[in-house]
């Protein structure tokens, strides 16, 4: 009976390391196993493309430390992929990446409120991020992730930034976050082994401007830039509209703008307005709130 008791010991006792070492790999950034898609966009255009990243499985050495490569991929299924001169390393928590002869610290999800972050690779010392908040979140694979809420101390009010442990910047994509305003990038989606795990508030994990059926002269909207509604101009028949804020978050939608839409609680700032027919085929065009 004893004898039994140490089996049935070092039994679970091997169940939980091996379910530890399965929740470690999940929490990795820099796993070849992990697979971002992330949206771009021009600003002044409805042009959409979607690149798809993910890591190298065989590291290479730069200087005195080891590194994986990201590698691209612009096709929605396939292998297609190509190496970037972007190179990642992770240690204790800190995700690494060595570009323009340096060595520059991208993501710390050992972070605690009230801790801030540097934006080393920016070369800016005035760019650097505050926690907010720290907690736990699961995702669709049933693991539990740590979420941090970082703001930039330039606009610590507006410009917020979402990290998950073992994803990134769920905001942006993997390569960081920014406090700069000009940034064009969403991550759509993120996969763990083929499965998915993560999905945006948008409706596609690979999205491209070859379903836009807008062109120029069909759709107009007024004013622009507009301070309290937006009137749309077409012959087209559209079944809704959607806003979304220049980092891809939808802040509206409606079926009923025949009367305008009603902008005014927008802050201000460059916004992308989304017409969708009954084949869910989309116009995209910009507008700026002031």
């Amino acid at each position: 009976m004893h004898y039994r008791l140490i089996l049935a010991v070092i039994v679970l006792s091997l169940f939980a390391s091996l379910l530890s070492a399965q929740v470690a790999e999940h929490h990795r950034f820099v796993n070849p196993d992990n697979e971002w898609s992330v949206l771009y966009w021009d600003f002044f255009s409805p042009n959409t493309t979607t690149i798809r990243y993910r890591f190298t499985e065989d590291s290479v050495q730069i200087g005195d430390q080891y590194y994986f490569t990201m590698e691209e991929n612009r096709e929605e299924t396939g292998d297609n992929w190509h190496a970037l001169t972007s190179y990642y390393r992770e240690e204790s928590g800190k995700v690494y990446t060595h570009q323009y002869g340096n060595e520059y610290e991208v993501y710390d999800f050992t972070l605690n409120v009230p801790d801030s972050f540097s934006l080393e690779i920016l070369g800016e010392p005035d760019f650097f991020m505050l926690t907010n908040n720290v907690e736990d979140i699961t995702f669709q694979d049933q693991v539990t992730r740590k979420r941090l809420t970082m703001s930039c101390y330039s606009d610590p009010e507006n410009w917020h930034h979402h990290w998950i442990q073992g994803i990134g910047d769920i905001d942006l994509g993997p390569f960081g976050s920014s406090c700069l305003y000009d940034v064009n990038s969403k991550l759509l989606c993120f996969y763990y082994q083929g499965n998915l795990v993560y999905t945006s508030d948008f409706d596609t994990c690979f999205r491209t401007s070859t379903k836009d059926i807008i062109k120029d002269h069909d759709v107009k909207i007024f004013p622009n830039p507009a301070t309290d509604k937006i009137f749309i101009q077409t012959e087209l028949s559209f079944t809704e509209v959607s806003i979304f804020n220049a980092l891809g978050k939808i802040m509206l939608s409606s079926e009923q703008f025949g009367d305008g839409v009603d902008v005014s609680n927008l802050p201000h700032g460059l916004y992308y307005i989304r017409l969708t027919n009954a084949d869910n085929k989309f116009a995209t065009l910009t507008f700026s709130k002031f």
